[in-house]
């Protein structure tokens, strides 16, 4: 009987000096194929939409792209991680299958503009058990809802930049030990990495556009640089 031998982890494109953050430049897909299953502890991530959110040359944001990117990446995801959590935004998120559950964020006073004013909640869909029942460790929100809100980089880095306070949440609500490995295969302008170097997690990120993936290691970076003595 012959056995298969684990998949070896391609070198990232970058990675900090303590080898805590691994970055690759590329297609997610592409690169979640190349590693072996149960790769990392959770996903954590910010996908395109399908609404027309202008990425430059490395995407167009339809919903018809988008449906076929659901089902390359999540897939793959969901092999690489027993927890999955992304922000779908509002409209699409019924192109992705039943998620065990449905987290999110909500600020008063909305963020944006829906087709019935302005837009309060924002879903969270995660797959994969609650950490926190899973170890009897006693039940905790599944919404957020912060005191105050600011964007890591300026608007007008990243189309769709999610504040820094809801990912670092997010980071501590699928990993309540502290030690999980997070990957975000939609790394855009790094904020899912600096929460991770800001709360002590290892992170894997990928990103296609080049553009973007040299703002997020600059953001990483400098997360890294203060985090130093």
């Amino acid at each position: 009987m012959t056995t298969t031998d684990p998949k070896p982890v391609p070198n990232p494109t970058w990675s900090s000096d303590d080898g805590s953050v691994r970055l690759y430049r590329g297609d997610c897909v592409e690169v979640m194929q190349r590693l072996p299953d149960s790769f990392v502890d959770a996903i954590i991530t910010d996908p395109p939409y399908g609404v027309g959110i202008d990425y430059g040359a490395s995407y167009v944001d339809t919903r018809t792209a988008l449906q076929t990117l659901a089902d390359r990446w999540l897939p793959e995801a969901r092999r690489l991680a027993p927890i999955v959590a992304f922000t779908p935004g509002k409209g699409n998120e019924r192109l992705y299958p039943e998620p065990t559950w449905e987290l999110g964020w909500a600020r008063r006073y909305g963020g944006g503009m829906c087709r019935w004013g302005f837009q309060c909640y924002h879903p969270i869909m995660v797959y994969g058990k609650c950490p926190y029942l899973a170890h009897s460790l006693g039940g905790r929100p599944d919404t957020f809802f912060p005191g105050s809100l600011r964007a890591f980089v300026p608007k007008n880095a990243h189309p769709c930049a999610k504040p820094l306070p809801v990912m670092e949440w997010l980071v501590q609500r699928v990993d309540p030990f502290g030690s999980a490995l997070i990957m975000d295969p939609f790394m855009g302008s790094g904020t899912t990495g600096v929460a991770c170097v800001n709360l002590g997690r290892k992170f894997v990120g990928i990103e296609l556009s080049p553009d973007y993936f040299n703002l997020a290691k600059a953001n990483i970076t400098a997360a890294l640089n203060r985090r130093t003595p």
